[in-house]
């Protein structure tokens, strides 16, 4: 019995390739049949564990706040030459490739075709990836911030990987609390946030 395939296989097969690193094109060429959600996935679930690896979340947030744009506009997946040309070390895909598969096998049960009305509105979708992905590029000194951004963008991706309309809502409300705690931290700053926070 041949081995089932997955999402995930496209960039396995890449990694396969002796190169060094790869550029930003070539990772979302591999992924074209589901380039949105798995580019979406790929570039914020690093960032929605305490521990990320430092500098590459302000690229990623750029990308995907132009990801975002052309979600929104219901158009197809494109990014601009001067994101497609930065490169990615072969060490660093490899460690998100194995971070997002291991991530997928988890939530699989789970994940489901339900509400799909929730699909027919791109424009929320799309606009909540481009606040969220603007919230991730900051480099802010503050422990969790960048949680915060990217759990709401990896709910939305596994959506929309999954046809989870569930998952769409369950990233909504997400993006709401993290708009909630981003606006606070702007209006009171660090130390202020610190002072009102309960941990």
């Amino acid at each position: 019995m041949l081995p089932s395939k997955t999402p995930l296989d496209p960039l396995i097969d890449l990694l396969k390739a002796k190169e060094k690193t790869y550029s930003i094109y070539s990772i979302t060429e591999a992924m074209r049949q589901n380039s949105y959600a798995l580019v979406l996935l790929l570039f914020s679930l690093p960032f929605a564990f305490p521990l990320t690896i430092p500098g590459l979340s302000t690229p990623f947030g750029i990308l995907l706040f132009f990801l975002g744009i052309r979600f929104t506009l219901g158009k197809p997946f494109w990014l601009p030459a001067f994101i497609r040309n930065k490169t990615i070390s072969k060490s660093h895909l490899n460690f998100f490739i194995k971070k997002l598969d291991k991530f997928l096998k988890k939530t699989r049960k789970i994940l489901k075709p339900r509400l799909l009305a929730l699909f027919k509105t791109p424009l929320i979708t799309g606009t909540l990836i481009c606040i969220q992905s603007f919230f991730q590029s900051m480099p802010i000194p503050l422990p969790f911030t960048n949680v915060v951004a990217a759990a709401p963008l990896v709910l939305l991706g596994l959506g929309l990987l999954s046809s989870d309309g569930l998952f769409i809502l369950l990233g909504y409300l997400a993006s709401l609390l993290s708009i909630a705690f981003f606006i606070l931290l702007f209006w009171f700053g660090i130390e202020g946030l610190e002072r009102i926070s309960p941990f």
